[in-house]
């Protein structure tokens, strides 16, 4: 009986990976992006089209190692995905690099199964109702910045599309994901940003503990560091009533409903208690 998926290549063992060119990410950024109807529909069906290589993908190993205990790899899988893509034609409108970035997940999961330092457990087939995303390298598509809220990029084959650029990127590309959560797309750089490190001060070590109450505490001091004011004139104005208004709104709580009080105004309670903790917002010390 023939295997569901045929074999049509079988991977070499003792696999190597190749000399990386460009520098590892190690930070990431993640934007908005604002598509239209057009261009959001074939996002989606290129997540499916994503979800469908890798589900053929892992079945294509697990019946190679069944019937032969051979081992594929992406080197092995990519010659049949460019047969794939020539002969099915939605396979073949999904972005070619998106498709080998596909194999190397799977061979990362793969790897990450093997390592015994590693959690992770086998790989899985992928359900349909699942998160939608599909993943480019950084010299697949272009960045561009048009003011300093806006911002467009462009992927293969859909042009420029508009996102917002909450946040500088601060280094090279060197991948991109797109994901889709609650009817909206966003894009996560891996940026390979530069970092220098800074000259030692020839001062002894000493030990930080971040608070709410204190901003920072330091082992070497006595008094901790508070953080520097950071609301402004309106934004302090807006405070103080919205602290007025939970005043009245628990006085009123206690006099009619027994202290009782809804979702709804805990959850505004927590805002404010957070806005108004002097330890929660990022400040820089001296």
């Amino acid at each position: 009986m023939h295997p569901p998926v045929t074999v049509l290549a079988m991977a070499r063992t003792g696999h190597k990976k190749a000399p990386r060119k460009n520098p590892p990410a190690n930070e990431g950024r993640k934007y908005r992006l604002y598509l239209t109807d057009d261009v959001d529909v074939v996002m989606t069906s290129w997540g499916h089209t994503r979800r469908a290589i890798y589900n053929l993908a892992l079945e294509q190993r697990k019946v190679a190692w069944s019937y032969g205990r051979k081992t594929l790899r992406a080197d092995a899988q990519s010659r049949d995905l460019t047969e794939a893509r020539a002969e099915i034609d939605w396979i073949g409108d999904f972005p070619a690099q998106a498709g080998q970035q596909v194999l190397r997940q799977l061979d990362a999961a793969y790897d990450n199964w093997w390592n015994p330092a590693h959690p992770a457990s086998a790989p899985a087939f992928e359900k349909r109702s699942g998160t939608l995303r599909f993943s480019l390298p950084g010299q697949a598509l272009e960045l561009r910045r048009l003011n300093r809220k806006w911002g467009e990029v462009r992927p293969p084959k859909l042009g420029w599309q508009r996102l917002s650029m909450s946040r500088p990127l601060g280094g090279t590309i060197c991948n991109a994901t797109f994901t889709k959560k609650a009817g909206v797309w966003h894009v996560s750089f891996g940026v390979a940003a530069t970092r220098e490190a800074a000259p030692p001060d020839g001062k002894p070590g000493c030990g930080v503990d971040f608070g709410v109450a204190c901003s920072a505490y330091l082992s070497t001091e006595d008094e901790p560091r508070l953080m520097r004011a950071s609301l402004t004139v309106h934004e302090k104005q807006r405070l103080l009533g919205l602290e007025r208004c939970k005043a009245r709104q628990v006085t009123y709580a206690k006099k009619h409903n027994h202290g009782r009080s809804s979702t709804t105004f805990q959850a505004s309670v927590d805002v404010s208690s957070t806005t108004s903790a002097p330890g929660t917002a990022l400040c820089t010390y001296p």
